[in-house]
């Protein structure tokens, strides 16, 4: 903010005369002064509010002015209140200082916080995260005005600009103070991008192909290409110059560097691994010179011993831009109070003027020389009301002499102006960075129009505007060119061959994009780095910025410049990871695969490459000893209660104890693809059903396997991580049913609440835009394609509409299982106030017999029988099976059940365990397909697959056992107008039979007979499935107990398809998936239904409406939804069991927060709906407990915790985890 008040206050009176400038300056600098001051009041060193606020009474005296000094400062505090601007990242210089003199080593030390800098340590922090990483930045962190476009040039020569000038030559820049072109360069975390235009234009793929022509081999535009596309450990050191590098004469080796910081302290820093140098192309060849790799005579000639003779600093381009005025009147006066109404616009809403950088709203390239697609000149642009105030801090900035300023100021005060600004984009001009001494700013001869050829390019330029201002669309506008009467050019006819080369030399300037001096090329042509942008001759010091470009790129040089770190990160992410991977495999080879099973080599290779996969945030504390009392006791380490604990732990006075009878997840749980195979596991409770004749037919004993999690996450971590909120008219259906608040209005901010959602524009262009994701196939693209003819639209289903198809939406990150333990335990494992206890199996919850308030719990843990007491609620979150069955063991529940089984009856409660709904879906719906592009298990589960999942993260162990798309379809039974589908379609690049018989069938529970007859003949086979899942079911099951024994399973009676309406639905679900492999999308990837008659239904004519009736009793597969066991309803509904509060009726203190409280299931997938409640019931909880000024319906991060799901969808990356 200094920057921007010093600017103002010192360059504006000048610019800004009379009382109306001197009104703008000190209202712009107060009000801004003031947003900042409030944004970041633990910034700051002082608080100048009281001087502010005099400035302001100052420049608006008067009633009307107090009443605006006052509308301002209530807007500005509530926009600041309301915001969460991202923090820049924290300056570790004062630990790192108090340690330096006893020595400090990083793995990998960058120099240079820029644009490349930024990138490079970014990545290799994230691809490393066991390893040291140190960013080592000379600026601090730009002011609040950086962040503002239209105050562009107010950055500029700044705090945070290096103030670079040319040395002058006599021949360029002589309209310029002292002959000499004024280079800003960004002093700042972020470097020049911190300055700059923002403007993004990657160059031509001439630029890059010419690289490679030239002898830089893998940097062609094709090679390039991805970079262009991607869009702890890690320690900051700001306000740090680096001296020079301290490197081995004999060995060639950086070992480190010696730093100086800003408090005068000085030191040393050494490395383990590598020096990255992205100074930028001034600052990064005079590094290198000062510690001694340059040419040996200008070395010798300033007293620094040469230790590698290259052309370091020479090869010097920039892009020269010439500003050409033409006069226009459109007559838009702007007074300086229009000023600060767009500021304050910009301040409350982010738009208006100040959001636009004021110039090059269009830019063109044009070849003068012919017509290939190879331009010579851009051409850029800016305008300029008549008014001075717009003009005059622009020119200054640029450092244009006083007199040349004033002659554009008048002409200013006669029109507007418009600037064109011809951009020479391939100069054949070099400069030269070198030294003064070792320790001034370094000599920069820029060199510009050496070569002749650059003059003659300028001229073509003008002479293309000038053609310009004959057209019919400039002359109806009124734009004229205008003749600047130059000083030093008086003496040539105006518009001469001699004016405008004299224009040229005085006027042109540059547009701040110099590279070069660090050449990328073989050592022969001059180069200093190889295609590896290894220095040349030393092997760990690599430079990584603009200064390696051999040749300048057509344009703006910001993203050629993103592009060449994120190559960089890649290139040494293959330099260490090649060699252990290589020893991997050779250890592998020796001990021979075939002995060991896929998972422990997965485990192995997991742990080796990247350990923060398995733990990145450290799993929460297993409490040993627990309290005796516990303001809150949660019940089930569910995604519910996870949420719960979480957000209950918030309140510093209350103390929560989390209580789950599973451990933690297992190493192998993150992997996607592998969630089948802990089904069945140690974190699974394995339940099963009783056996029905009514569905299951091809399951073991005629028996649906319902698999829950048995662990800290629950079921999130052995789900397939789909997040679908499901229909608005769900949520409007409970609120009918007599629910208040349940609404899908009401409930839609919960859901809002655990979510950070991030959908940028540009990954809808996946030709140039990608980012990254779970692992797909060209199946999915043709699920869409089929989609599309099928008559649907491809939406967002948790958007407005949920009918039609889409990429489905994971819980993940990084392309791993983001469980809710990982989303919302993990990052408050700390809080003293929340304790966890694992391993431990609560029988019941004890309640008083005469006031009916539960007042504890008795638990089971290592064996023993212990009791632990609330002194608020017990909240039950175990669950659709769980929670009815602790309410039921603890006498609350149907009166005739608990004395069937010897429980005294505490409250009557028909409703406890009835109402279980589920969703169901059919098995056995596969295609086969002709090419080799599904997830084939024996051909894609290996160990390059897992290295390159471990190493990089990405690959077919990302997929979500093969989910690619959803899909949301009316069968004959729904309202097509209604939008509310009765029918889900899970739609995959595998199937059944795609790992050989192994895993899906082992967690699907069918028989071997069933399992060997229909799909052993397409063993480990190109296929893909539909699984046609049925939304509203209206059969009902029923959960009661075998026995009072706390430790007996439950009786659970799935009711399936015991309604007909769902035989129904089900039956149109399975033709409308067989017709989906009739489309034109999916027979072109030779799709054909796989016919096999399956058993118990050869008897009937095949596809009749009896056969799929028979069919779909056979392989019926729960997806694992269970819900409704515990009624959410008014009182007035005897099968309500909680009230609209899930407060459990005729109990005190006790309450359900899971599945079970559904009235009626969701339309899709109910992990998410889950989460909603629990964060709706913890809000609810507060409004008990908390007087009103406590409460807290939202929750904000700190800045040690996040505490948002992760939601990636199958096709692009939607969000990411919130610091």
């Amino acid at each position: 903010m200094a920057a921007l008040g010093e600017t103002i206050t010192s360059s504006c009176p000048a610019a800004f005369s009379g009382a109306s400038g001197a009104l703008f300056v000190n209202a712009v600098t107060a009000l801004i002064a003031a947003h900042c001051g409030i944004m970041n009041e633990d910034q700051w060193p002082k608080d100048n509010s009281k001087e502010i606020l005099q400035n302001i009474q100052a420049a608006f005296s008067g009633a009307s002015g107090a009443l605006f000094v006052n509308a301002v400062t209530a807007l500005i505090a509530a926009h600041c209140g309301i915001m969460n601007e991202d923090q820049w990242p924290k300056d570790n210089s004062k630990e790192i200082l108090q340690n330096i003199q006893e020595g400090l080593t990083y793995d990998f030390v960058i120099v240079g916080a820029g644009t490349a800098g930024s990138i490079v340590a970014s990545g290799l922090s994230q691809q490393f995260p066991s390893q040291s990483v140190l960013l080592i930045e000379a600026g601090e962190d730009p002011g609040l005005d950086s962040e503002i476009p239209a105050l562009l040039f107010l950055n500029q020569n700044g705090n945070i600009d290096w103030n670079y000038k040319t040395t002058p030559d006599g021949k360029s820049c002589l309209g310029f103070t002292n002959n000499s072109c004024t280079w800003s360069k960004g002093l700042a975390m972020g470097g020049s991008s911190s300055i700059n235009a923002m403007i993004y234009v990657r160059g031509h793929p001439h630029d890059y192909d010419k690289w490679n022509k030239d002898g830089v081999t893998k940097w062609s535009y094709e090679d390039l290409k991805p970079y262009f596309e991607k869009k702890s450990n890690l320690h900051i050191m700001k306000n740090t110059l680096v001296k020079k590098l301290l490197v081995d004469a004999k060995s060639k080796i950086a070992n480190g560097m010696e730093i100086h910081h800003a408090s005068g302290i000085s030191g040393k820093i050494s490395v383990r691994k590598e020096v990255v140098l992205s100074a930028g192309s001034i600052a990064t060849p005079q590094i290198l010179m000062l510690s001694g790799i340059g040419p040996t005579s200008h070395l010798e000639a300033v007293g620094i011993k040469c230790l590698a003779n290259l052309s370091v600093g020479q090869n010097l381009q920039d892009h020269v831009m010439l500003p050409i005025f033409l006069k226009m009147d459109l007559h838009s006066n702007q007074s300086p109070e229009d000023l600060i109404s767009f500021m304050l616009q910009y301040m409350l809403t982010r738009t208006g003027p100040f959001s636009n950088i004021g110039i090059t709203d269009f830019m063109g390239f044009m070849n003068t020389e012919n017509s290939s697609d190879y331009p010579d000149i851009q051409f850029h642009n800016a305008y300029f009301p008549k008014s001075k105030f717009m003009l005059l801090p622009y020119l200054k900035g640029v450092g244009y002499k006083d007199e040349i300023i004033q002659v554009i100021v008048d002409l200013n005060k006669e029109s507007d102006l418009l600037s064109i600004y011809p951009t020479l984009i391939h100069p054949k001009s070099r400069g030269q960075i070198l030294l003064h001494d070792t320790k001034s700013k370094p000599m920069i001869k820029s060199n510009y129009f050496q070569d002749p050829d650059d003059l003659e390019t300028l001229m073509k330029g003008i002479d293309f505007i000038r053609k310009l201002t004959n057209t019919d669309s400039f002359m109806s506008l009124g734009i004229k060119l205008a003749t600047l009467n130059i000083p030093g050019c008086l003496k040539y006819a105006s518009a001469s061959t001699n004016y405008w080369e004299c224009y040229i030399r005085h006027m042109a300037t540059t547009i701040y994009h110099p590279v070069g001096t660090a050449k990328m090329s073989p050592r022969s042509d001059g180069g200093v780095v190889n295609d590896n942008l290894l220095v040349h001759g030393f092997g760990n010091l690599r430079v990584v910025d603009a200064s390696i470009m051999p040749t300048i790129t057509s344009s703006n040089t910001m993203a050629p410049t993103m592009a060449i770190a994120e190559k960089a990160v890649d290139i040494i992410v293959k330099r260490y990871t090649d060699r252990t991977a290589t020893a991997a495999k050779t250890a592998l080879t020796i001990g021979g695969l075939s002995k060991l099973t896929f998972i422990p080599v997965m485990l192995a290779v997991m742990a080796y490459f990247n350990y923060e996969l398995l733990d990145p945030e450290q799993r929460p504390f297993n409490q040993k000893y627990l309290r005796e009392t516990y303001d809150f006791i949660v019940i089930g380490g569910g995604s519910a209660g996870s949420v719960l604990a979480n957000r209950l732990s918030e309140v510093e006075g209350w103390n929560v104890l989390l209580l789950e009878a599973g451990g933690h997840e297992t190493d192998i749980s993150d992997v996607p693809l592998l969630s089948l195979y802990l089904h069945k596991s140690k974190l699974d409770w394995k339940y099963r059903t009783q056996p029905q004749d009514t569905a299951c037919q091809a399951m073991v004993d005629k028996r649906c396997s319902w698999t829950k999690g048995k662990v800290l996450g629950g079921s999130s971590v052995l789900n397939t991580m789909l997040y679908v909120r499901g229909n608005k008219r769900d949520f409007d259906q409970w609120e009918s049913f007599g629910n208040p608040g349940w609404g899908y209005k009401d409930i839609l901010p919960y859901f809002k609440k655990s979510q950070d959602q991030r959908n940028p524009y540009l990954a809808k262009d996946k030709k140039h835009h990608s980012t990254d994701a779970p692992y797909n196939t060209p199946i999915g693209a043709a699920f869409l394609q089929a989609g599309e003819e099928m008559g649907y639209d491809i939406c967002d289903i948790n958007g407005a509409q949920q009918t039609g198809y889409a990429w489905y939406q994971f819980t993940m990150r990084r392309a791993s299982r983001c469980s809710a333990a990982k989303a919302f335990l993990r990052p408050v494992r700390l809080r003293q106030n929340l304790h966890v206890a694992l391993f431990t199996h609560v029988t019941k919850v004890m309640i008083d017999k005469n006031s009916k308030r539960a007042y504890g719990i008795e638990l089971i843990r290592d064996g023993q029988k212990m009791v632990v007491y609330a002194k608020r609620e017990v909240i039950l979150t175990a669950g659709a099976i769980g929670s009815p069955q602790l309410l039921l063991l603890s006498g609350v529940g149907p009166a005739d059940h608990l004395k069937e089984v010897g429980i005294d009856v505490m409250h009557d409660s028909p409703g406890v365990g009835k109402n279980l709904q589920d969703h169901i879906a059919v098995g056995g719906i596969v295609f086969r397909v002709d090419y080799p592009i599904s997830l084939v298990m024996n051909r894609l589960v290996n160990i390059n697959s897992a290295l390159r999942y471990a190493v990089s993260e990405d690959g077919p162990l990302t997929s979500s056992i093969g989910l690619e798309v959803v899909a949301f379809i009316n069968t004959k039974y729904a309202n097509a107008t209604e939008d509310w589908p009765d029918i889900e379609f899970m739609m995959t690049s595998a199937s059944t039979p795609s790992d050989g018989g192994t895993q899906v069938k082992k967690a699907h529970g069918l028989t071997d007979e069933f399992y060997n007859e229909v799909f052993s003949e397409i063993n480990n086979q190109d296929v893909f499935g539909i699984f046609p899942m049925m939304l509203r079911p209206k059969s009902r099951g029923f959960i009661k107990l075998r026995s009072k024994n706390a430790l007996d399973y439950p009786i659970m009676v799935h009711n399936y398809l015991t309604h007909p309406d769902d035989v129904g639905v089900l039956r149109e679900g399975v033709k409308a998936a067989v017709a989906v492999g009739e489309t034109t999308a999916m027979k072109r990837l030779g799709a054909r239904f796989h016919s096999k008659p399956v058993p118990n239904c050869k008897h009937l004519p095949l596809y009749t409406d009896e056969y799929w009736d028979c069919f779909i009793r056979q392989y019926t597969m729960t997806i694992y939804h269970l819900s409704g066991t515990v009624k959410m309803g008014p009182s007035t509904d005897p099968m309500a069991v909680v009230d609209s509060t899930l407060k459990v009726y005729g109990i005190e203190g006790l309450r359900v927060m899971d599945a079970s409280i559904m009235p009626a299931i969701t339309n899709g997938n109910i992990n998410a709906p889950v989460i909603m409640i629990a964060e709706k019931g913890a809000d609810m909880i507060k409004e008990t407990w908390l007087p009103k000024k406590r409460r807290r319906r939202s929750s904000n991060c700190t800045k040690f915790e996040f505490e948002h799901i992760e939601i990636e969808n199958s096709h692009r990356k939607l969000c990411s985890i919130k610091r």
